[in-house]
């Protein structure tokens, strides 16, 4: 459960989103797939909520502390696969 938010111009923030973009490039490069990473995929724990989504053509997109306040019945498929 998120106690606190984390401030996202914090420093600590900013290296932490540079961490998961660090991460993300290198297991895409090694493995040919992976579309987006969570902060406690890479140890930062559960209270931090910032996660790295790249979408296809598109630079990646860090959400730091993401809140959904509208959505749609709209859908996209966008499968977990190779990059090419």
């Amino acid at each position: 459960m998120l106690r606190a938010v984390a401030d996202s111009t914090a420093p600590a923030v900013e290296a932490l989103v540079q961490d998961l973009t660090d991460t993300a490039s290198h297991w895409r490069d090694a493995t040919d797939y992976g579309r987006a990473i969570a902060a406690p995929q890479i140890g930062a724990g559960a209270l931090q909520q910032v996660i790295l989504l790249r979408l296809p053509g598109k630079p990646a997109w860090p959400l730091v502390n993401p809140n959904i306040v509208a959505r749609s019945s709209e859908t996209m498929v966008v499968w977990d696969a190779s990059k090419r």
